[in-house]
């Protein structure tokens, strides 16, 4: 989930990339997708995980549909965690990632975050100067994520759980404060309690 400078946009931190360098749609579907995809292992051929994250993203979408894109997922052969968009919709999910996650539920989660960053045009955003801009512009997304889940009539707080879920992959601060925004922007139906204990990374 998220930044510091991240390739595409991504989930979890990431050092260099393609975000925020200013270029076509076009040219990103198709050098930075091939070059991603090739950085991280290539596309994995698993049919039926790929069914279940493509179900989860059609649930999302059908049921928002003031969204703009029209969205593709595939699972990279990457034992790292984390998961990656980049315009015009193509989002990716590492193999790390998939390990990890428990449910649909978490799947919808991780898919509107990504989206969240796709319908931001966070893409096309200049850098991240520090780690403080990258933690807002991840917070934003996952509070826009949890927008899109409350729309479609599900968990918000699911969000928090992928957050909590992917801590030790965060610099060390971040899972907290962005479980704490989340749980401050989240419709009070769906409002989750924010997790304070300490972790490694968190």
């Amino acid at each position: 989930m998220l930044f510091i400078l991240f390739e595409g946009c991504s989930l979890a931190p990431y050092s260099g990339g393609v975000c925020g360098r200013p270029c076509g749609a076009e040219a990103l579907a198709g050098a930075a997708a091939r070059e991603l995809e090739a950085k991280h292992g290539g596309v994995l051929c698993d049919d039926a995980l790929s069914a279940r994250i493509e179900a989860a993203m059609r649930c999302v979408y059908a049921r928002n549909p003031k969204l703009a894109g029209d969205y593709t997922v595939a699972v990279l052969d990457d034992g790292e965690v984390n998961a990656f968009s980049l315009p015009p919709g193509r989002i990716y999910v590492t193999r790390g990632l998939c390990a990890r996650v428990h449910d649909d539920a978490q799947w919808r989660a991780i898919i509107c975050h990504e989206i969240a960053h796709l319908e931001a045009r966070d893409h096309y955003a200049p850098p991240c100067a520090n780690d403080a801009e990258a933690l807002a512009r991840e917070i934003k997304a996952d509070c826009r994520a949890a927008t899109y889940l409350h729309n479609a009539q599900l968990t918000a707080h699911t969000i928090c759980d992928v957050v909590e879920l992917i801590r030790d992959v965060q610099p060390h601060g971040w899972a907290d404060q962005r479980i704490q925004a989340v749980a401050a922007r989240t419709p009070s139906a769906h409002r989750p309690k924010a997790r304070l204990a300490s972790a490694p990374g968190g």
